[in-house]
């Protein structure tokens, strides 16, 4: 197999001399051709074959071609190189455009939503915070009652559930964004 590869590589050397390749008429390029043609008939695999002609194709292809491009056809090709650069910046222009647009409505439906969300809350803080009081003032009630131990175990629970609830322990993900998953 590396004696068909140094093979090919010679005569693909030679097709690519650029003395060479001016002076070659079209029936010994069609020659050499033949020739490669011959080892890639020697190559056992199918598929390493056709893969073989195939870049055997776009080599002949690139070698064919002419290297200079006359002025209309250089021209044609950076008008649609321009208006295809101006559509891209369009484009993007206006895809950068609706992001702000996306991002102030997010941001003033973000706020909707807090807002609901706090006049849902309001209420429950307050009642929370009147029991909070009635629970210590009852608890006091009973400390100069007689009753010490009541008293002070309803005034400690009240403490540290008020406490705790503002430590974080306890709360929902009510307060918590559903995106994200971090406090609002």
């Amino acid at each position: 197999m590396g004696s068909d590869d140094e093979q090919i590589e010679s005569t693909k050397g030679d097709l690519l001399d650029n003395n060479e390749s001016s002076s070659l008429s079209i029936a010994e390029k069609h020659a050499k051709l033949e020739k490669i043609e011959e080892i890639l008939d020697a190559i056992p695999v199918p598929e390493q074959k056709e893969e073989a002609r195939s870049i055997l194709r776009e080599f002949t292809k690139i070698v064919e071609r002419p290297s200079q491009l006359d002025p209309v056809t250089a021209q044609i090709i950076t008008e649609s190189l321009d208006k295809d650069n101006e559509r891209k910046f369009q484009y993007l222009t206006q895809k950068q455009k609706d992001g702000t647009e996306l991002e102030k409505e997010e941001i003033s439906f973000r706020r909707e939503k807090h807002r609901d969300s706090f006049s849902l809350v309001k209420p429950i803080v307050f009642f929370v915070l009147f029991v909070v009081a009635i629970c210590i003032i009852t608890g006091i009630w009973l400390c100069v009652n007689g009753k010490e131990t009541l008293g002070a175990s309803l005034i400690t629970g009240s403490l540290t559930a008020v406490l705790s609830y503002a430590a974080g322990f306890g709360t929902s993900n009510f307060f918590k964004d559903e995106k994200n998953n971090k406090p609002i």
